[in-house]
């Protein structure tokens, strides 16, 4: 399948990119030993933003400061703190320097005071800044959570927006739509907001799961073949990454 040595390359029997596919796919289910160490790590971020409390996380907060699960940074920039908390941090971003682990993180909406309204993704198909860009242009709230967006009354909570300009006649249909989708996810005043796993039914983390979102991640339509064809071997290194990684389960 592989060779290099005194005798010279070897003739390559398979491409590493079906090598790297899944055995369902007709692949050997080789990980790549990168992504597999992001998706560890990753474990940790989710635990630390998680509600979970014990010993461990106390003693971590204690010594580094509470860590945020989107924070690409660490709260306090001592040189002890952040070096540790700014490592763990570059396990969320992807090659392409984006954020793919809070990319593939949803909002349970409660009461709505931690989701933001137009960036944050708490409805189905995406950020609603994207998919009603001329609304939201003609928002005068931008950076809000949703809970800026309307009020409590008697009858339950009321939706509140302030228009930089009144809308044409014939763009009403559109914000009735838009009115129509929000109305979909009912907030309850006495629910906090939760984030979570994009992995219905369950929607909670596994090492595995976000494994495979970073290969989808990471490689897009080109498959394995442009993310290893960027990585740069020498002698007998690839044969050495490859039995490290065959013993992964």
């Amino acid at each position: 399948m592989w060779g290099w040595g005194a005798d010279g390359r070897k003739i390559a029997w398979t491409s590493w990119e079906n090598i790297c596919k899944a055995k369902e796919e007709g692949g050997l289910g080789i990980r790549c030993i990168d992504l597999f160490n992001k998706a560890l790590l990753a474990k940790w971020i989710w635990r630390l933003g998680s509600p979970e409390t014990g010993l461990w996380k106390d003693v971590l907060e204690s010594k580094y400061g509470q860590w945020g699960m989107t924070n690409s940074h660490a709260p306090n920039r001592n040189s002890h703190t952040f070096r540790w908390w700014s490592d763990l941090a570059k396990a969320s971003l992807s090659d392409q320097g984006d954020n793919w682990f809070s990319s593939n993180m949803v909002w349970k909406v409660g009461s709505g005071k931690k989701v933001k309204f137009w960036e944050d993704d708490w409805l189905p198909n995406g950020q609603l800044k994207i998919r009603y860009e001329r609304i939201y242009n003609n928002s005068e709230l931008k950076d809000k959570a949703i809970g800026s967006f309307g009020s409590w009354t008697t009858e339950g909570w009321e939706w509140n927006f302030s228009w930089r300009r009144d809308w044409f006649e014939w763009k009403k249909s559109m914000v009735e739509d838009f009115m129509a989708i929000i109305a979909q996810v009912p907030l309850q005043p006495d629910k906090e907001d939760l984030r979570r796993w994009d992995e219905p039914p369950l929607y909670t983390f596994s090492v595995k799961s976000a494994y495979n979102k970073l290969v989808n991640h990471s490689t897009g339509e080109g498959g394995y073949r442009r993310y290893l064809d960027s990585l740069e071997f020498k002698g007998n290194a690839i044969s050495t990454v490859l039995r490290v990684e065959g013993t992964i389960r």
